[in-house]
């Protein structure tokens, strides 16, 4: 058997989908959205700095629990989990809101992570060191800018459902649109695995 298998997974826009709640709460705000640009890194060029705060404060607080799971994400992780991987969570959440991803994990994924592999972190770039001080193999995340921080030994996936990201360069980063094409994505790692163990 080879070393152990672990993916680090990014929590909002990557197990939870907001998108309704984003929508909803940009018409509160003032904003008229299409679906695809409610990804973070389109979302912040819209919506003005001191109506974003207030939003993502209540998308990942008081509207947490309305997001739904992403599509296909319990067979893309129950295939995985078949094959050997564990899986960590970490997430850029501050303390007011962790409970509420605790809560949203135990109701959506119960059993799914350890409560002892959910880390939170205050900035992106702090994802990289937790993924390499817990020995993943492998993170996704819905945020090309965190996966530009990630470390080099560790393969990076884009979850990219709205297609937002079709010219990424795949030789840095991969990128999957659903969660059923990111078991074909591992699979090298863990032939890669095998043969190391």
């Amino acid at each position: 058997m080879g070393k152990p298998l672990i993916l680090g997974l990014d929590l909002d826009g990557t197990l939870a989908d907001h998108t309704q709640s984003k929508l909803g709460l940009a018409r509160e705000l003032g904003y008229v959205l299409e679906p695809h640009q409610t990804s973070p890194e389109l979302i912040q060029d819209i919506i003005s700095a001191e109506h974003y705060k207030e939003f993502q404060r209540r998308v990942y607080g008081e509207f947490s629990h309305l997001a739904v799971k992403q599509d296909s994400l319990e067979e893309g992780l129950n295939a995985l989990k078949n094959r050997g991987w564990n899986f960590i969570l970490v997430s850029r959440r501050g303390s007011d809101a962790h409970q509420a991803a605790r809560q949203w994990l135990n109701a959506h994924l119960p059993g799914l992570i350890p409560e002892h592999k959910i880390f939170f972190v205050e900035n992106d770039e702090d994802k990289s060191g937790v993924c390499l001080a817990e020995n993943v193999a492998a993170f996704v995340d819905d945020k090309l800018e965190v996966l530009q921080f990630m470390d080099k030994q560790i393969l990076k996936v884009l979850f990219d459902p709205f297609d937002n990201w079709a010219n990424l360069d795949e030789n840095e980063i991969k990128r999957a649109k659903s969660w059923d094409e990111i078991p074909n994505i591992l699979a090298y790692l863990e032939n890669k695995s095998s043969l190391i163990g």
